[in-house]
């Protein structure tokens, strides 16, 4: 397998992750068992996920700190650098199989997860997530990611509600693809990828234009 070492740029309006994490899952799937949400009232709230946490073994403190780690708008490195993990780097680069033209990619989605290996943890991208909410000139920032707020229409009714997320931009994230050239080469992988920085994006609120970057490095490495 041939090694090859990516930058690729992002600018305005920058990356969000709202990563699905581990913690985040198991939060959910504790809400669900419990029928928290189905419950009325806080104190029948507070009932069912007592009793849910009783049978897991878990104390009211440990669930607060799922809770608050399934929060996190990135995932981040130790001592807090935002990493765009390996698994979403792979699911930019399926996604961009599926919908590029096929003389720019030229195989199918499903084979590219085994066609092009992403080097874990994923790409380092210098930005850093800050435990402590602060304001700068007026905007809310957590060490150098900034907070994305508008109101967003619900699906079931035309009210609309208020949702916010965290970004960074203006920054260049590097990484490194193990790519197997019987299955795709070089030349269509580079292609590919530089289609999808303007056409797919990675992340999420791509839809708004969020994920899209310039490739600005794509070098085979020793």
């Amino acid at each position: 397998m041939k090694m090859i070492g990516l930058s690729i740029r992002f600018t305005e309006p920058g990356y969000i992750a709202h990563p699905m994490t581990q913690e985040k899952s198991t939060v959910i799937n504790i809400l669900k068992k419990s029928g928290y949400n189905r419950a009325r009232g806080e104190n029948k709230r507070k009932q069912v996920l007592d009793s849910e946490l009783k049978k897991l073994g878990l104390s009211q403190e440990q669930y607060d700190d799922l809770v608050a780690k399934s929060n996190r708008p990135f995932v981040t490195l130790e001592g807090g650098e935002i990493l765009i993990v390996a698994h979403n780097v792979g699911a930019f680069l399926a996604n961009t199989a599926h919908k590029a033209p096929k003389n720019i990619c030229g195989l199918e989605a499903q084979m590219v997860r085994t066609a092009v290996h992403v080097r874990r943890p994923g790409f380092t991208t210098g930005k850093h997530l800050g435990d402590v909410e602060t304001i700068v000139d007026g905007k809310r920032t957590r060490g150098d990611a900034k907070v994305w707020g508008r109101f967003v229409k619900l699906e079931e009714s035309n009210e609309r509600s208020w949702q916010e997320n965290w970004f960074i931009d203006n920054f260049e994230a590097q990484g490194v693809f193990q790519v197997d050239e019987r299955m795709i080469t070089v030349e269509k992988l580079r292609s590919m990828v530089e289609w999808g920085g303007i056409f797919v994006g990675i992340g999420a609120s791509r839809g708004q234009d969020y994920g899209r970057f310039e490739l600005v490095k794509f070098e085979e490495i020793a």
